[in-house]
């Protein structure tokens, strides 16, 4: 008979008071061996109705970003297994490997529902381009084809890959302790691929587990809008890994020539929506111009 693993969950929340319930109900009817939820509270709300003999709520002192969160709840939390996730997802099969142990060292994600494929480590080059032309679904689908991607539809038995999801992270706290947590310079966006990229570097692997399925719901984990701070986030983040990763001079060249890009667009836009008026019109424009101010 195999031992149950005792695990514990960790939650980041930002204004997400309304998904608690949810999410928390989710994870207590699949994940086995669950015996703590750690909710780090980024937003200081009243979260004191979900705090019991199960349920740790946590609050910052301020917004200090998922990585950092993360990091909190990995230093509070009892058990040496992990599970960070994100408040808007759904599992519905929790099958976790073998192999994953008090003591391995790992990373481990699920296949997400929304998810058929998974990609490499991303080259500037291709960010840059992802950047550029990811709301234009056309040419973005044909850099993705360039990118180098692992099919997920028909994996059977866990397959080792370049970087997992930050929305469903399973780890021990060896592994994390080894890596020295998430780099907590990243506010949002990148913090996963840094650290798998330093995991890469220790030769500690990630793995996708196709047991583990869930439902990603993005963009609904908080009631606030966000969007100029995910703009923000996204520009400094990518920014910040590929200066470490692909080299300063490179990518400060990159990122100019990318602000230009964004400048230029904004003001077309801008242009445009004197004789067109359309509220995805107005986002673009403010989507770019956020870009531009971040580079």
């Amino acid at each position: 008979m195999k031992s149950v693993r005792a695990i514990s969950a960790i939650i980041v929340l930002y204004h997400s008071k309304h998904l608690v319930e949810k999410i928390v109900d989710n994870i207590i009817s699949k994940i086995t061996g669950l015996n703590e939820i750690i909710l780090i509270d980024n937003s200081n709300e009243d979260l004191s109705e979900f705090d019991n003999n199960l349920v740790k709520v946590i609050h910052s002192q301020k917004n200090i970003g998922y990585g950092a969160a993360i990091n909190l709840g990995v230093r509070a939390a009892k058990n040496n297994i992990i599970v960070a996730l994100n408040p808007d997802i759904e599992i519905t099969n929790w099958e976790l490997p073998a192999e994953l142990t008090e003591e391995s060292l790992m990373l481990i994600s699920g296949k997400p529902h929304e998810w058929s494929s998974i990609r490499k480590f991303p080259t500037l080059t291709y960010d840059i381009l992802r950047l550029s032309l990811k709301n234009l679904s056309r040419p973005f689908r044909m850099v993705e084809k360039i990118s180098g991607n692992l099919c997920l539809e028909n994996l059977i038995q866990p397959a080792k890959v370049d970087w997992i999801s930050g929305s469903l992270i399973i780890t021990s706290k060896r592994t994390m302790f080894e890596l020295g947590g998430f780099d907590e310079k990243y506010f949002l966006f990148y913090e996963e691929l840094d650290l798998c990229r330093r995991a890469w570097i220790k030769n500690i692997p990630c793995f996708i587990a196709p047991g583990i399925q869930f439902h990603l719901n993005q963009g609904n984990s908080s009631v606030k809008d966000v969007s100029n701070i995910k703009y923000d986030s996204e520009i400094r983040s990518a920014r910040r890994y590929h200066t470490k990763y692909s080299g300063k001079i490179l990518t400060f060249i990159y990122f100019s020539v990318f602000k230009a890009y964004c400048y230029f667009i904004s003001k077309f836009l801008k242009i445009v929506s004197i004789f067109v008026h359309h509220p995805k019109i107005m986002n673009k424009i403010q989507q770019y111009k956020t870009y531009a101010d971040a580079v």
